[in-house]
């Protein structure tokens, strides 16, 4: 994602730039495409370097003679292609946009293997504060669930957890509020007789405002460590976990010798509605993949794509009380509190496996989560505000300002072509803006495995425009969010 928002910005500020040249400073064409084409390579450079590839080690001047080496036989290329169309009579932003996009082809191949190949940093082993200690064969568990109103979703959670196939001891732990303040208790009256489910009533303070689900998963956690378990797991009210998936996590755990384990959270497999399809299957989505498997650790935080979620998450008893009061544990107004976690486990010198390997299936309701988006956008600039040497939330706000400032050239432009510009170069624009929705919703629809994702670029830019638009609410308001703002979006969510 990184470098397609990179390839993208460049290729917007050059189009607007080239528009520049040859609308307002009546540049010749082909002149005008020599300089946008120089400014691109030169912004290319420096944004990848610093961006996507800036855990690659290495000497800068050396990896810049290599990009320019590379861009001394695509240039050329490029300016022949361009005035080879421009001769057949296609349009000059036309062919700016064909270029871009065999370029960025060429340039990432080319950036990945041979410009910035180098020792990767950010797999260094990690300098560890305190040895790691072995788990038994099969270590007593401590699963920890966080509700509020889950009435609808926690039988089936909790029944999922009681048909595990793991050889060891279980222990459930719902942590809730008093059942005056939490409806969650209803459903769960007849599953009492099972000795393995502990249930925790919490008074929420009349002042709480957002969610407390840091704070209840704090809680649970101290009583699993207190009950003996050696792994305390973390799980979402809303998810089904299949049979194997414990079995599974201890494994993975066993193997790797990590102090945590985070896994996906899919789509359930019999939700094949739309919005549902679409979460998974978004090119945006929010909701991680890891791959077959990588180590989260403090060095290599800021370039993941996806942290872990507290919807599939494993820690060892050491890890936990290693960073002690250092676990989040307060309210927080929107969200996010997922990573908060992350963080403060990769600040003490832990690490994290984080693999598709174990997945559990959601069973959210069957909407859009545009609200959802809106608290996200919030959370990024608190989460900027609470810790600002954070690599990954310096990198989402460098993200949220380029894609601020393409929208800005964008309209700008298609503003200026619909009310200065002539019929063709109004159709060029009409042009451009379906192929390029026709290509991501390719994209789309080939990671859906789903002809629906054809639409999926349409719903992203609502999605993307709702976080846009909850990062700049909070920054207005200087990192923070009003009560009754924070109360209104829980229900929203």
């Amino acid at each position: 994602m990184g470098f397609s928002l990179v390839g993208g910005s460049v290729m917007v500020g050059g189009i607007v730039f080239l528009f520049i040249l040859v609308h307002f400073l009546r540049v010749e064409e082909h002149i005008a495409y020599l300089l946008q084409a120089i400014a691109s390579i030169e912004s290319n450079f420096f944004l990848n370097r610093f961006m996507n590839w800036k855990e690659r080690d290495g000497n800068l001047f050396a990896q810049w003679i290599k990009f320019h080496s590379t861009s001394a036989i695509t240039f050329p290329l490029n300016q022949v292609l361009f005035a080879l169309l421009t001769w057949l009579g296609v349009q000059y932003l036309l062919v700016t946009i064909i270029g871009a996009g065999i370029a960025a082809i060429v340039n990432y191949v080319a950036n990945d293997r041979y410009v910035f190949h180098g020792h990767d940093i950010s797999k260094d082993a990690t300098v560890r504060i305190r040895p790691v200690q072995p788990l038994t064969k099969f270590p007593r568990v401590g699963v920890v669930i966080p509700v509020r109103n889950s009435q609808r979703t926690i039988r089936r959670c909790v029944e999922s957890l009681l048909r595990q196939d793991y050889q060891g001891s279980i222990d459930i732990f719902i942590v809730g509020n008093l059942p005056e303040q939490d409806s969650t208790w209803q459903a769960l009256h007849d599953l009492e007789q099972y000795p393995a489910i502990h249930r925790l009533q919490i008074a929420r303070p009349a002042h709480y405002v957002g969610r407390d689900a840091n704070m209840k998963r704090y809680q649970g956690s101290q009583e699993a460590i207190r009950n003996g378990d050696e792994i305390v797991a973390f799980l979402d009210s809303q998810v089904e976990a299949p049979p194997n998936w414990l079995s599974t996590a201890v494994r993975l755990l066993h193997e790797q010798g990590t102090d945590g384990l985070a896994g996906r959270s899919c789509h359930h497999p019999r939700d094949r509605s739309l919005p549902g399809i679409y979460q998974d299957g978004s090119l945006f989505s929010e909701w991680p993949h890891y791959g077959s498997g990588f180590v989260l650790r403090q060095q290599n935080f800021g370039q993941t794509q996806h942290l872990p979620i507290t919807a599939n998450l494993l820690l060892t008893r050491a890890a936990l009380l290693h960073i002690g009061q250092a676990f989040p544990n307060l309210p927080t107004a929107a969200g996010w509190d997922d990573f908060q976690i992350a963080w403060q486990m990769v600040q003490a010198g832990c690490d994290i496996f984080c693999t598709d390997q174990i997945r559990v299936y959601r069973n959210h309701k069957r909407r859009f989560r545009l609200f959802k988006q809106f608290s996200s956008g919030i959370s990024g600039v608190a989460f900027y505000r609470d810790y600002p040497q954070c690599p990954y939330a310096q990198r989402r706000i460098f993200e949220m300002t380029l894609v601020l400032g393409c929208l800005l050239l964008a309209s700008v432009m298609a503003l200026f072509v619909c009310a200065m510009g002539s019929e063709i170069e109004r159709m060029t624009l009409a042009i451009v803006i379906v192929d390029m929705f026709s290509f991501l919703g390719a994209v789309s629809a080939w990671k859906a495995r789903d002809w629906r994702g054809l639409v999926f670029p349409f719903l992203d830019m609502f999605h993307v425009g709702f976080w846009v638009a909850g990062a700049l609410y909070a920054l207005f308001q200087g990192g923070s969010i009003r009560p009754t703002v924070a109360s209104a979006l829980v229900g929203l969510r």
